[in-house]
């Protein structure tokens, strides 16, 4: 079986939408999830550069709305599917601090709500602007999940079987970088075939 470690935001809980919210709340500006990538929003001027950052930034540090996102669609049903085939499971994550306790809490209160036997998770917050690298090696990772493109990109070489959430939202991905998977169900089907 194999180590997996996983990203949180946009692989577990829907950033996109929780995004979506705070763009609206404090700036009144209604952007589709699926539409919510800093190109789009700058080319239709929806909001300026420093407005997205402090969208961003207040999205991921306010408890109250960290703790009000969305999981993503399934995810819980195949987190429970891949601890049950016996493989390992871990969060590494570019949150810190008091943004990996949000993360963790979500977590924690999602897992008990779930009407699946979902795992408990350790949590490993590296930072925003450092790679993953280090902490995949540290956890001896074998398979690496992440909605962020360029943060699989050093994993090249290193971690075997590297897996890009596109999610439902879409976005470009590169093969020989990593796997693109659009679902948990995906997900799932090729890990799978790809640690058997």
């Amino acid at each position: 079986m194999a180590r997996i470690g996983l990203d949180f935001d946009g692989v577990f809980a829907d950033c996109n939408q929780l995004k979506r919210d705070v763009a609206h709340d404090m700036y009144g500006v209604d952007i589709p999830p699926e539409h919510y990538t800093k190109s789009y929003i700058f080319e239709h001027e929806l909001l300026t550069e420093e407005e997205e950052r402090t969208v961003r930034e207040h999205a991921y540090s306010d408890r109250e709305y960290g703790m009000a996102m969305e999981p993503v669609d399934d995810v819980f049903r195949y987190l429970t599917r891949l601890d049950e085939d016996g493989h390992d499971l871990c969060v590494i994550t570019s949150r810190s601090g008091e943004l990996v306790d949000i993360a963790r809490d979500w977590y924690s209160q999602h897992r008990q709500q779930s009407e699946h036997d979902v795992p408990e998770l350790s949590f490993n917050g590296v930072g925003y602007g450092n790679e993953k690298l280090d902490a995949c090696l540290a956890e001896n990772v074998d398979v690496f999940v992440d909605d962020d493109l360029h943060k699989l990109k050093p994993l090249q070489g290193e971690i075997p079987h590297r897996f890009h959430f596109v999610g439902e939202y879409g976005g470009s991905t590169e093969t020989d970088v990593a796997t693109p998977v659009h679902s948990w169900e995906e997900l799932y089907n090729e890990i799978a075939a790809a640690t058997n």
